[in-house]
């Protein structure tokens, strides 16, 4: 059997000389955790420009925290699709 010294869990809490109850022991061998050890590589920059004239330089896999999803974009930060451009100048137009 476990004791608190044996699991660092902050929500299983038992006395230093306590001994963790046989229901409990049972919940934590039969938990399953996937480990994931690659993650997908980080393709391109977020690139959208900001107000200094130059483009957002943040590396991330799908979503910008400032500047949402991630699209294709050119050296100058316009969008590489003609759908992205349109849904781009729409929100522009929206927030004006």
């Amino acid at each position: 059997s476990f004791k608190q010294h044996d699991i660092d869990n902050a929500f299983i809490r038992t006395n230093d000389n306590e001994e963790m109850p046989e229901h409990l022991n049972d919940a934590i061998m039969l938990c399953q955790r996937d480990f994931i050890s690659e993650l997908p590589p980080i393709k391109w920059k977020c690139r959208v420009p900001v107000g200094n004239g130059k483009l957002c330089e943040r590396m991330d896999r799908y979503k910008c925290p400032f500047h949402g999803v991630i699209i294709a974009r050119d050296e100058q930060g316009i969008p590489s699709y003609e759908t992205d451009r349109l849904h781009e100048q729409e929100n522009k137009n929206i927030r004006v």
